[in-house]
């Protein structure tokens, strides 16, 4: 189950949620669906041109799928409201500032990224393929949607922005809670512990 989280270092009182920043935080490659993140933001931004959506992550990496510096800026230059910010060491401030986590990941193991952003009380957009669903229950932490479709992403994006703000943040509390039963450090160093106990 993953390696866990620190629910008490990843942890965020939310007072509010208006569904205004959209972000993506990992590899930028095509396997983790950050074309289909762009694509469905274009989509979302003919609607709600006031929306923003990041983009944190190293770019240039060596793998056929990989986002090129060329490719973003295409975005980038083109919609104000796509921001690429990089890379960070302060993840946790990162998530204070967003709205909504979207990982349109093709496949995963058990994504540490969604297992953050569940414990620091974001709703999030996801896919309905393992190790996505295993953290994200549909229509109650966040929204699952179709693998490599940037119309089935979309269509989850512009029915988070529906929502009220009310239901975003019940959405993020029981991201919280999920995190805290089932994906606590503590819980999962028990949990191998047992494993090698049966082993040895």
């Amino acid at each position: 189950p993953g390696s866990g989280v620190d629910v008490k270092k990843f942890s965020c009182d939310r007072v509010k949620n208006e569904g205004n920043k959209f972000l993506f935080v990992g590899r930028l490659i095509g396997d983790k669906g950050v074309f289909e993140y762009l694509d469905a933001a274009v989509l979302v931004l003919k609607k709600h041109p006031e929306k923003e959506f990041l983009l944190v992550g190293e770019i240039g990496y060596n793998n056929k799928t990989a986002l090129s510096k060329e490719q973003l800026l295409n975005y980038t230059d083109n919609y104000a409201q796509i921001r690429y910010l990089g890379n960070t060491d302060d993840i946790v401030g990162l998530l204070k500032s967003v709205d909504i986590v979207v990982l349109p990941s093709y496949r995963e193991g058990l994504s540490k990224s969604l297992i953050e952003a569940a414990s620091m009380s974001l709703p999030i957009i996801t896919t309905d393929s393992p190790g996505c669903r295993d953290v994200v229950k549909n229509n109650y932490n966040g929204i699952l949607c179709k693998i490599k479709s940037s119309e089935s992403l979309s269509s989850a994006m512009l029915r988070m922005i529906k929502l009220s703000p009310n239901k975003r943040l019940q959405m993020g509390l029981n991201g919280r809670k999920i995190s805290i039963e089932n994906f606590e450090e503590k819980i999962i160093i028990n949990h191998y512990l047992r494993v090698l106990k049966l082993i040895v």
